[in-house]
């Protein structure tokens, strides 16, 4: 993935997982949690690295400037 340029770095795959989940929480908050857990489900049967960015998703929620989304 990476939604603004090709690329192979797991942060910036975890950066644009944190974004979805965000467009996920400001849109479609009543199926937030279902829906991430299908998006998750889905991501880690076709990306290898899927734990890894996973982890770091958590890691940036947890950074100060970001609000964490459920």
């Amino acid at each position: 993935m990476g939604l603004s340029r090709r690329t192979t770095k797991p942060e910036d795959w975890a950066v644009d997982m944190r974004l979805i989940k965000e467009i996920l929480s400001s849109a479609h908050a009543r199926v937030l949690e279902e829906s991430w857990e299908a998006l998750t489900d889905g991501y880690a049967q076709t990306m290898p690295r899927h734990a890894e960015v996973l982890r770091l998703v958590a890691r940036i929620e947890s950074r100060g400037r970001y609000a964490r989304v459920v």
